[in-house]
């Protein structure tokens, strides 16, 4: 008698777990939503966060399509991240305890063109808007012309991978013939740089003179700095 009663409480026991089992599965597959985690493969993401894209999601998202686990369609929700334009890539996954994983790679803005609509550019040369919650520190550019798109993108790329460049060049203007001209802090003058043509030795000559005016005081005496001569840097009173 006892050995039944005891079979029978296992039995109960047994069921019970498995109906809380059923239950709490049910409520994890029904549970509306689009991720349970979003990742930003670079730490650089700051015109774009975790709320931004969630809000797409949710604004995006039918009842039918994508409310719920069982219904998550993995393709469109990357179709969607791809329409945000602060986002470069998107990888959506289910990991093996079940959590829905979304890897977002966000673009890069490496300048921040000047006009009646200002918007930034990232290193292929996408536009994206500016973000009210953050402005990035990169040059600004003024008279952009698509002609010269990509040879800017070549010099945009140029000064932000060296610090000495981020840190002095505040803006660049886009003249005729895809050449530039720079403004550079604490200097009231213009730096011409021509096109982008042998831009590497442009910039070491530049640097060699930089180093030597701030020694020795020059910038006050000129009112322009050519680097269009080839292995010179050509100042004008």
């Amino acid at each position: 008698m006892r050995s039944l009663k005891y079979n029978i409480l296992i039995i109960l026991g047994l069921l019970i777990l498995i109906g809380l089992f059923s239950v709490s599965n049910y409520r994890n597959n029904t549970r509306k939503t689009a991720t349970d985690k979003i990742i930003f493969t670079s730490s650089n993401n700051l015109l774009i966060n975790e709320e931004t894209v969630n809000k797409l999601l949710i604004q995006k998202a039918s009842s039918i399509e994508i409310s719920t686990k069982e219904t998550l369609d993995l393709g469109k929700i990357e179709s969607r991240l791809k329409t945000m334009p602060h986002v470069k890539n998107a990888q959506t996954y289910v990991s093996v305890n079940g959590l829905v994983n979304t890897n977002i790679t966000p673009r890069k803005a490496i300048g921040r063109l000047y006009s009646n609509s200002p918007y930034y550019i990232d290193e292929e040369g996408f536009k994206m808007p500016l973000v009210d919650r953050h402005a990035e520190r990169v040059p600004l550019v003024f008279h952009f012309k698509e002609t010269s798109k990509t040879d800017l993108v070549i010099l945009l790329e140029k000064i932000d991978a060296e610090l000495f460049l981020k840190k002095l060049i505040v803006s660049i203007y886009c003249q005729s013939k895809q050449r530039f001209s720079l403004k550079i802090r604490n200097y009231d003058g213009i730096v011409e740089l021509g096109n982008v043509k042998n831009l590497n030795t442009k910039i070491k000559n530049f640097k060699a003179f930089y180093a030597k005016a701030e020694k020795d005081h020059l910038f006050g005496k000129y009112k322009k700095i050519n680097l269009e001569i080839a292995n010179q840097v050509v100042c004008t009173k």
